[in-house]
């Protein structure tokens, strides 16, 4: 774990990760969401799943965005859970109308936005394949953490890696007064685990299409 207690800025997933599964602990349902930002999650032992049955990922073809509804689903299902969803700032965009949802029915969930100004997995296979950027960046991007505070959720933006913990504690006190959290986390474009980035790297050196 000594790679997610490195801090460096930009903020990494690994540092992030580790916070939630620390200061949340147990009883905590990880959603997790379509696109780059999942991939973290999958990886041992950045989060470690600590209940049978605390955590819902997104089959193949679910569209993106529906990690961030399905974590208000998932309070209002077990309301004695407290719910984590780790969300791209490209998903994050396609469910935002849902923050005040949650508000609305005091669900008390926290969304990590990790956002990278892109669709981060598009855009690194659009990087390898030498194509041009197009259609896969932000230039212009949402203030997520405003956004949240405009549908009475708690928005918190994030920058540096001495600012995770104290957001990560502050969501879950409030999410246990059931105030939905959005934390906005800027982070590095295609900071990827390495074996994602082996295995992307051997599909272009046998000169296989990346989708």
């Amino acid at each position: 774990m000594a790679e997610a207690r490195t801090t460096r800025s930009p903020i990494r997933p690994p540092q992030i990760l580790e916070s939630v599964n620390r200061i949340f602990g147990r009883d905590t349902i990880l959603m997790k969401e379509n696109g780059a930002a999942d991939l973290w999650c999958y990886y041992w032992p950045y989060y470690r799943v600590l209940d049978v049955g605390d955590c819902v990922a997104m089959g193949e073809q679910t569209a993106m965005g529906m990690g961030v509804i399905g974590a208000i689903g998932a309070k209002l299902a077990r309301p004695e859970k407290q719910v984590v969803c780790f969300a791209g700032d490209g998903a994050m965009q396609m469910s935002l109308s849902e923050l005040a949802t949650a508000a609305e029915n005091r669900c008390g969930v926290t969304w990590i936005v990790l956002n990278n100004h892109a669709f981060g997995w598009v855009q690194y296979n659009q990087v390898l394949n030498r194509k041009p950027l197009i259609g896969t960046g932000f230039a212009v991007n949402s203030d997520f953490a405003a956004i949240a505070q405009a549908q009475g959720c708690h928005g918190i933006r994030v920058v540096e890696p001495g600012q995770v913990d104290e957001a990560v504690s502050l969501a879950k006190e409030l999410n246990g007064k059931g105030v939905p959290v959005l934390i906005d986390a800027q982070i590095a474009a295609h900071d990827y685990y390495q074996g994602f980035i082996d295995i992307h790297v051997a599909q272009l050196e046998h000169h296989v299409e990346l989708d």
